[in-house]
């Protein structure tokens, strides 16, 4: 039977493209390069992942297209000009989505963002993560969190 689960995908996989350029049809996309937004109408590149047994492209800006996706796309479907939804462009949309591809391997690429990246990251500036206690049990009455400063700090061994 499992292999009965995953038949669909294939199938809907076989008819994907890898790679995909195109104008943002909303402005619900994120970049996954910079976590920021990509507007309605602005071009953007996808590369095809499976999430949940279906097909779905992770966007990013075209600045955000590196050297190693430019020799995956090279590699994979020949040319830039054979990435899917390139032929549906306006000459002038061909020619960015080329230079962008001949910008990342170049290597002149945006940077990511500091503390972006894959589109997990906090921004500069956001707060760090409360770390979490073992089992969030409270600590037991006594414990050294109950001591004042200088206490506790003779409880634990360290010197001030």
């Amino acid at each position: 039977q499992a292999s009965k689960a995953k038949a669909p995908f294939r199938a809907m996989a076989a008819g994907e493209h890898p790679y995909r350029v195109e104008l943002a049809k909303s402005s619900r996309s994120t970049c996954v390069a910079s976590n920021t937004g990509i507007e309605k109408g602005e071009l953007r590149f996808g590369s095809l992942v499976n999430i949940g047994g279906k097909g779905s492209y992770k966007w990013r800006k075209l600045p955000f297209i590196t050297a190693k996706q430019a020799a995956n796309v090279k590699e994979s479907v020949g040319d830039f000009d054979k990435v899917n939804g390139f032929d549906e462009l306006e000459e002038q949309q061909q020619e960015d989505v080329i230079s962008a591809f001949a910008a990342a391997i170049a290597g002149l690429a945006e940077p990511v963002p500091k503390g972006k990246g894959r589109g997990r990251g906090r921004g500069e500036g956001a707060p760090a993560k409360k770390a979490k206690g073992r089992g969030g049990k409270a600590k037991a009455a006594g414990s050294s969190g109950d001591l004042e400063p200088g206490v506790a700090e003779a409880a634990s061994g360290s010197g001030a």
